[in-house]
This record gives structure tokens, sequence and C-alpha cells, in this order.
């Protein structure tokens, strides 16, 4: 008998399938926060990619310093991935922070 098929996962009515949100941290790894930023930031519309508004959140007060000595602002915090159908968190400085 075959198995019962798995009902797809609801996102919570506040969130938007279409908005991905990338948690960005002081002395983050450049690359690895670039790579998030750069596959949903750019608008591939025309080429018959779907488009996502990119949320590029802060965990902390910012301009936030990376490995790489780069300084990354935006003007959204935390509170902003609550909207996002998708958080990414690229990197992270340790498993216990």
């Amino acid at each position: 008998m075959p198995a019962a098929a798995t009902p797809a996962p609801q996102l919570a009515p506040h969130r938007d399938r279409g908005t991905v949100a990338v948690i960005l941290f002081q002395h983050g790894p450049l690359f690895e926060n670039s790579i998030p930023l750069t596959v949903f930031g750019v608008d591939r519309r025309g080429h018959g990619l779907p488009y996502y508004r990119l949320l590029a959140c802060m965990s902390e007060a910012g301009p936030l310093p990376t490995t790489g000595g780069i300084l990354l602002a935006t003007p959204y915090g935390l509170a902003a991935a609550e909207a996002a159908g998708t958080v990414i968190v690229p990197a992270w400085r340790s498993p216990t922070d």
C-alpha cells in the first residue's frame, strides 16, 4: 500500500514566498555573504527566472566589517527577516553564538 503523500508546508500568512532575507554579522566572511546576495539580489526576469525581493539584514548594529575589511551597511535589521519566505544565514561565528 503506498504511503500517504505529505502535505506541502505552508508559510505563515505574514511571510512572502518571493522575499529572501540574508543575515549578516560582524566579521562575517565576505565570500560566503556575497553568494546569496548575488544569487537573489540580481534581477534575472529577462532570462525567464523568478524575481526575489532581497533583504540584507544586519544581526547587530552596523556598518559591519567583513573578514576582508570591507564594511557592509543595510537599512534592514533582524526584524525585517520576519517577512521573508526564505531566510539565509550564509555563515556564522560559532555554533554556540
